[in-house]
């Protein structure tokens, strides 16, 4: 029974041995777009790391491609964040000093406060300036370079790719026995890439007849079983399916886990901190809740639309009256937050909805 309906049943303490020894590592772009996040300290450990099992890992053209073409975003939204937490503690800080609104407070305490706040403020001007260095001289990148230097898959030619399409668009269409299953409204030019993503791999495991280890810190319900709580399991639709396909085993981990199988790999270890801070990027999630007007036409479909398109998840959507709330799970990253309340912006002016109200939360732990 186990063996018919291997996708149900998590992996063996021999399975997982087997698919850490024998199955190339591959990476999705948020994994190594998370380098721009982490602190010099944790992205030279998880170089490290990478440079030890240099003859295991692997990553897509798709991937490779999105880290180039969103690594600008990324650290725009760097600079942005730390830019903006400046003028924050400048406006703070001018009310500390105004001794209209602050009579008690000793000349002597604010002139220690004074200080904390010019040091912060130096170390976030440090920081922001190191990322606007960073989009002409980026040595993350070279890094990242030069450690899957001949490690990067082939890209689908347009032809494989519309056959791809062709192939796949009447099995796939609406079909959620299909992790990754085809949206109708998508066009044949875009909104495809983790499918794109998915036969990469599945033409990897073919070529090389070897398992494949993914990892993401992606939260999307096409790579993960989720419940209301937690995300706790690889989406079971991927492992039968690629299964089928190749023979050999699939697994999804998130960097967290790799780099604690990865520390029997590391002489010295890896330091708790840089576990720690790693585990807040690819352990934990936001909720975000929309309050949106709903004017009874079909603008509203159009953003919703418009937001599943761009790689957003709607876990939920209530109506009361004429008010929709909308509750989107994205990576509890500022500079992710940020960009997708720009977007929403963007949303709602193509499509005149009025939104009401926008909060988030950090609401879901990934299970480990």
């Amino acid at each position: 029974m186990r063996e018919t309906f291997r996708e149900y049943y998590p992996l063996s303490q021999e399975e997982h041995k087997l698919i850490w020894n024998k199955a190339i590592i591959v990476f999705d772009a948020n994994v190594l777009l998370n380098s721009y996040r982490y602190s010099q300290n944790t992205f030279q450990t998880f170089s490290k790391v990478l440079n030890i099992i240099s003859n295991k890992i692997w990553i897509p053209f798709q991937v490779a491609e999105e880290v180039h073409a969103y690594r600008l975003n990324v650290i725009d939204n760097q600079i942005k964040t730390y830019y903006e937490y400046r003028k924050k503690l400048d406006k703070l800080q001018k009310d500390f000093e105004n001794e209209i609104k602050n009579p008690f407070i000793s000349k002597l305490l604010l002139s220690e406060t004074k200080d904390g706040f010019n040091k912060i403020k130096e170390e976030l001007l440090v920081k922001e300036t190191f990322f606007r260095n960073l989009i002409q001289n980026d040595n993350i990148l070279d890094t990242i370079s030069n450690i899957f230097d001949k490690k990067i898959g082939h890209p689908l030619s347009k032809q494989e790719f519309q056959t791809m399409l062709v192939r796949e668009r009447e099995k796939r269409f609406d079909n959620k026995s299909f992790a990754l299953f085809m949206d109708d409204k998508l066009s044949d030019n875009g909104h495809y890439d983790d499918l794109m993503l998915w036969f990469q791999l599945i033409k990897k495991a073919q070529s090389d007849k070897c398992p494949i280890l993914f990892i993401t810190d992606e939260i999307k319900n096409d790579w993960w079983i989720q419940s209301e709580s937690k995300t706790f399991l690889p989406n079971y639709n991927l492992l039968r399916e690629f299964y089928k396909m190749t023979g050999e085993l699939f697994y999804i981990y998130r960097t967290f886990n790799f780099l604690e199988y990865a520390k029997t790999f590391i002489k010295d270890g890896i330091d708790e901190s840089v576990m720690n801070e790693v585990k807040q990027f690819s352990s934990n999630e936001q909720m975000v809740y929309i309050e949106i007007k709903n004017d009874k036409n079909k603008n509203l479909n159009k953003l919703l639309e418009m937001i599943t398109n761009d790689g957003y998840d709607i876990f939920q959507q209530n109506s009361k009256n004429d008010i929709v709330f909308l509750q989107i799970i994205l990576p509890n990253i500022n500079d992710i937050f940020e960009s997708f309340i720009n977007k929403l912006k963007t949303y709602s002016s193509l499509t005149d909805i009025e939104v009401i109200h926008v909060s988030s939360v950090v609401s879901r732990s990934i299970e480990e």
